[in-house]
C-alpha cells in the first residue's frame, strides 16, 4: 500500500514540474517577444522610414527574425545606399539587443529578414548574424 502511494506521489510531483515548467517558459517567450517588439523600433529611429516586428521564432537551431521597414521604395535613387544603411542599423541592434544577444551566446544564429510592404515578396534583404558578427 505505500509503495503504492510513493508512485502515485511522484507522478504528481512530475506532472506538476512539467506544469511549472511549461507556464514558464511560455511566459518568458511572450515577455521576449514583447520586448523585441518595443525595441524594434530602435532600427529606423531618426530616419524617414518606420520599422516593426513581424515575426519571431526562437526555438529551432537558429532564430528568425523578421521585420518590417515602411517607407523604402524599390524605385528610390538611392536603394543600395538605403538598403545597406539598413542591414546596419539592423545588424546594430540586434547585437546591442540583451533579448536576442542572449541567443547569439548560446551559439544561435540569427537570420533576419528585411521586409517592405512595397514589395510583392516582401523581402529586401536577409541577414545570418552571429556571435562573431557582433565582436
Amino acid at each position: 500500500m505505500s509503495k503504492r502511494s510513493f508512485r502515485e506521489y511522484r507522478v504528481l510531483f512530475t506532472f506538476i514540474f512539467f506544469a511549472l515548467s511549461v507556464i514558464y517558459y511560455r511566459y518568458e517567450g511572450i515577455t521576449e517577444q514583447d520586448e523585441v517588439l518595443e525595441d524594434v523600433r530602435i532600427i529606423a529611429e531618426g530616419q524617414a522610414e518606420t520599422s516593426s516586428l513581424v515575426y519571431l521564432e526562437t526555438r529551432n537551431e537558429h532564430v528568425n527574425l523578421h521585420v518590417k521597414i515602411d517607407g523604402i521604395s524599390l524605385e528610390q535613387s538611392d536603394f543600395k545606399l538605403v538598403r545597406k544603411k539598413y542591414i546596419e542599423l539592423t545588424k546594430s541592434y540586434v547585437c546591442s539587443s540583451d533579448v536576442l544577444n542572449k541567443y547569439l551566446y548560446q551559439g544561435k544564429p540569427i537570420i533576419v529578414d528585411l521586409l517592405s510592404t512595397d514589395y510583392a515578396s516582401g523581402q529586401f534583404a536577409n541577414i545570418r548574424i552571429t556571435k562573431k558578427t557582433c565582436v
